[in-house]
């Protein structure tokens, strides 16, 4: 089968929104190399990025980051380790955003 590079997902979310970016079709396999999260708000923030096994919550062994910062309009690659790239089960691709409060900083 023939490798296609494409792009996944792409969302905007408002701050402390859960969202799922990326759902595998069943019956498919993804490979996700690179996820990029990018802080376009007026604060620094964090933010967190786990796998949904099978469809499962989130559980503390499916996050890939969690509640690292980000700074004002700021951005990170966030490379997949070649475990979860060699995954076939991780089914969705979560992302949450959480910009914090000016008094934070």
């Amino acid at each position: 089968m023939a490798t296609i590079y494409k792009i996944l997902g792409q969302s905007a979310p408002a701050a402390t929104t859960e969202v799922d970016l990326y759902t595998v079709p069943a019956a498919t396999d993804a490979v996700v190399s690179t996820i990029t999260v990018c802080n376009r708000g007026t604060a620094s923030g964090t933010y967190r990025i786990y796998v949904a096994v099978a469809g499962a919550a989130a559980a503390n062994q499916q996050y890939l980051v969690y509640d690292a910062n980000l700074a004002l309009l700021d951005s990170i690659a966030v490379k997949m380790t070649p475990e979860v790239r060699a995954s076939k089960y991780g089914e969705q691709f979560t992302l949450y955003l959480e910009e914090r409060r000016a008094s934070e900083n």
